[in-house]
């Protein structure tokens, strides 16, 4: 890997981690839940995202060992990704990353993937935003900070209830605790 996982014990909230799919730049981050408000305690983007179908079986391991090694780290209970709609795009990109989500269902963790639209929309209507222009603004790549709300959509689902957050303390957290830096 390109970064280092931080070392620690991470045993105070309901954590998920969450993934924003791709074949080049896969967001994934490890959102927590704790005394009522969510936290980014880490994110990056990963380094073994499955590209090549024809070297599925060397990729797939590599993807699953990143992955395993975010779970042994941050220990959580679940796993929350975006489910990729191709919107007219062509090659294996679809496939491959419904592979790697196939993959992420494996893991004996419960998971819940969304559509892009479900997520955005909610959160573009509830804090009268618009995700686009953020993107031009913030210090990461976009993947990774859609990966953290994605993580914070998930938390709201599996607890049925809308905590109180804002976008902006979203991107203060994964500005601070992201692990590669950002080429714009």
């Amino acid at each position: 890997m390109n970064y280092e996982l931080p070392k620690g014990s991470y045993s105070k909230g309901l954590r998920v981690l969450s993934f924003d799919p791709g074949t080049v730049n896969m967001g994934v981050s490890c959102v927590e839940l704790r005394n009522g408000r969510l936290h980014v305690l880490c994110s990056a983007v990963l380094n073994y995202p499955i590209h090549d179908i024809p070297l599925l079986s060397q990729q797939r391991l590599d993807f699953i060992n990143e992955v395993q090694a975010w779970i042994d780290c941050f220990k959580p209970k679940g796993i929350v990704a975006e489910r990729f709609q191709s919107r007219g795009l062509r090659g294996s990109t679809v496939e491959c990353v419904s592979m790697m989500l196939g993959m992420l269902s494996m893991l004996n963790l419960p998971f819940y993937f969304i559509t892009a639209s479900t997520w955005k929309n909610a959160y573009q209507r509830r804090f009268a935003i618009d995700l686009k222009d953020i993107y031009q603004e913030i210090n990461v790549v976009p993947h990774i900070l859609d990966s953290a709300l994605i993580g914070c959509y998930g938390i709201e689902q599996g607890t049925h209830r809308q905590i109180s957050f804002t976008i902006d303390s979203i991107i203060d957290d994964v500005e601070s605790v992201s692990l590669i830096g950002y080429t714009k």
